[in-house]
């Protein structure tokens, strides 16, 4: 079960939440997240936890921009080798290799189980829908692909991360995501 108020995971016999103090309404857990074959509308699927805009989603804070910039540097860096070698052999595929190449190492990772890049791993965050559940590989693609916006304009949709009271950048507002510390 959870909080509807703060989103905290509750005990099932709990009658008030240990992390905000609120009632705990009887319908508060919230289902698994459906898989493609069996999809529910969320309208069907019951309450959904909420998220304070504040610091944190049940337990977990958000990364903050610096913690963020260098898990990017980190990834940069993993990606550029691969990048160089790849190009270097393929000459008139080596663009269109390597961006599948990059969107495929970003999208699948963050659709793991492991929720994150090397580079996010590396400093101990995720990435999450906002509701703190795993994003799925339809998802984590459109974050991806989100991120040129946020890179145009001298990357001011990355800068704002600094500024947001969830931490985040352009692309996570487009794709609903957040980034939290493990």
């Amino acid at each position: 079960m959870f909080c509807m108020n703060c989103g905290a995971s509750l005990d099932a016999s709990a009658r008030f939440c240990t992390s905000c103090g609120q009632a705990v309404a009887t319908t508060a857990s919230v289902p698994p997240a459906p898989s493609f074959a069996s999809a529910v509308p969320l309208a069907q699927a019951g309450p959904q936890p909420t998220v304070d805009s504040t610091s944190h989603v049940g337990s977990k804070s958000y990364a903050g921009f610096w913690q963020r910039a260098a898990a990017a540097v980190i990834d940069g860096i993993i990606v550029w080798v691969g990048l160089a070698a790849l190009v270097g052999t393929l000459d008139d595929l080596g663009f269109f290799l390597g961006l599948v190449g990059v969107w495929l190492y970003f999208s699948l990772q963050e659709s793991s189980s492991y929720q994150a890049t090397l580079g996010k791993r590396a400093l101990g965050i995720i990435v999450a829908d906002q509701f703190g559940v795993p994003l799925t590989f339809g998802r984590a693609t459109g974050r991806f692909f989100a991120k040129y916006l946020s890179g145009m304009f001298f990357g001011i949709g990355y800068l704002i991360a600094a500024f947001t009271a969830r931490k985040q950048a352009l692309h996570d507002m487009i794709a609903s995501t957040i980034v939290l510390r493990r």
